[in-house]
């Protein structure tokens, strides 16, 4: 359906991978630092900053738009980097329902009851 629709966007990815493409920073490095603000996000979540969550979140979805767009406008696409692109995407998304399903609460109820049910010298204390 998103291919469908990718005529409306192409002005736009136009405009966005010539402004993007001037920089000296590879489409890769726009996939790898959207990753690292989806981290950013996962952290300022945990913290309880929603604007600065949301922000970070923000921002690492528009570099996910760049690193396409400066791929395609400097022909250096590769199925490398379509490859990185998905991976780190998938792990972007994985990182923030993480933050929203507060996976550290999960993995501290796993530790304790494995400290009370798993622990054999804890019978004996």
């Amino acid at each position: 359906m998103i291919e469908q629709k990718r005529h409306c966007f192409q002005k736009l990815e136009g405009i966005t991978g010539t402004i993007f493409g001037k920089l000296p920073f590879s489409p890769n490095f726009y996939t790898l630092s959207a990753l690292f603000l989806a981290g950013a996000s996962f952290f300022f979540l945990a913290k309880l900053e929603f604007a600065y969550s949301a922000l970070s979140f923000t921002i690492a979805g528009v570099l996910d738009f760049v690193d396409g767009a400066v791929a395609r406008k400097t022909n250096k696409v590769s199925k490398k980097g379509a490859y990185l692109d998905t991976i780190c995407d998938r792990y972007a998304e994985a990182i923030m329902l993480s933050g929203f399903f507060d996976l550290w609460f999960w993995i501290k109820i796993f530790l304790w009851y494995y400290h009370l049910n798993m622990n054999p010298f804890y019978n004996y204390l």
